[in-house]
């Protein structure tokens, strides 16, 4: 059963069915809890699948040495994505453009200044923290060296795209319609936080059937460090607050995607480029991670207030 409800701010009439939250809610709960548990089952099989077939195939030696914790993190990532469109089947989603998919040309604008946001906030704290000898550069400013790690982090910054996908795409916008956009919005935020707040455990001596599980036991021990959690997960959580006031007001996740990997790419090259000075430094320009410094807090404030300023420009989208 259910009753026609008007929003006269977004100017169009919906369908409210009752018992359609707990619905979506639980579609949600049981994704997460396949995506971490298959996770954490599938990467010992990945792993020794690797290190058997770098045996018969020298080339693949490079991916066999990776610490075990990558390809816990990885199977996170595949099976996210793989269950991606059977979760948008059983929230009632028939087609990308139901999560932000939409045309890429008239959504420009809001690329480019998703780029240029997210490159230059995150520059700023990085160049000062070297200026001010909070960090110190290992790599010069030219040779093959950082050409080398600026590629391997514009590769990196491409999981921007599946991480929009998922937390504002589907988490957001599934969350909004359930409980309404200032809970969908903190919600899906904290959620955003809590799972890139995952500590690097060591890798196992040796991996077994169950050591995925205890990887992820270990990756949780973030939360356990204080000192990392305040500002790094406010920032975290501020940045997932930013994305989602730039996809609803543009009603498209290109501009996100743009300022997420930009952020992305310039995370990477601190954590490659820089090297701690320690002292108290620390706590302004954070670690190699470079979101756990007050540095880096202060700018997602500034940030915000810009996407603010910039989506009241535009008309919110639906």
């Amino acid at each position: 059963r259910g009753e026609e409800k008007t929003c006269p701010a977004l100017a169009f009439t919906r369908p409210v069915f009752y018992g359609a939250p707990v619905r979506e809610l639980r579609a949600l709960t049981i994704y997460f809890a396949v995506v971490f548990l298959g996770a954490a089952l599938l990467a010992p099989w990945i792993y020794h699948g690797f290190q058997a077939a770098a045996q018969a195939f020298p080339g693949l030696r490079g991916l066999a040495s990776q610490p075990f914790h990558r390809y816990v993190s990885r199977s996170l990532m595949l099976l996210a994505l793989l269950g991606l469109w059977p979760l948008l089947r059983s929230l009632g989603v028939r087609s990308w453009k139901g999560i932000g998919i939409t045309s890429l040309w008239p959504q420009l604008p809001a690329v480019f200044f998703g780029l240029g946001l997210g490159l230059a906030s995150l520059a700023t704290v990085a160049i000062l923290g070297v200026v001010t000898g909070g960090r110190t550069l290992t790599l010069g400013l030219f040779g093959m060296k950082l050409l080398h790690h600026l590629a391997a982090a514009a590769r990196s910054s491409l999981v921007a795209i599946p991480e929009e996908l998922l937390f504002r795409g589907v988490l957001y916008t599934r969350l909004r319609a359930a409980l309404g956009d200032g809970a969908g919005l903190c919600l899906s935020s904290l959620i955003y936080a809590i799972l890139h707040f995952f500590a690097r455990p060591e890798s196992p001596s040796h991996v077994e059937w169950d050591s995925g599980i205890e990887v992820l036991r270990q990756m949780s021990a973030g939360f356990l460090n204080g000192r990392a959690l305040v500002p790094g997960f406010l920032t975290l959580t501020l940045g997932g607050i930013i994305l989602s006031w730039l996809f609803r007001s543009t009603g498209s996740l290109y501009g996100p995607m743009a300022l997420h990997a930009a952020w992305i790419l310039w995370l990477k090259l601190y954590e490659a480029a820089t090297a701690g000075s320690g002292g108290q430094a620390t706590w302004v320009w954070g670690t190699s991670k470079l979101i756990d410094g007050w540095s880096a807090f202060v700018m997602m404030l500034c940030c915000a207030a810009i996407v603010r300023q910039w989506s009241s420009k535009r008309r919110p989208s639906p």
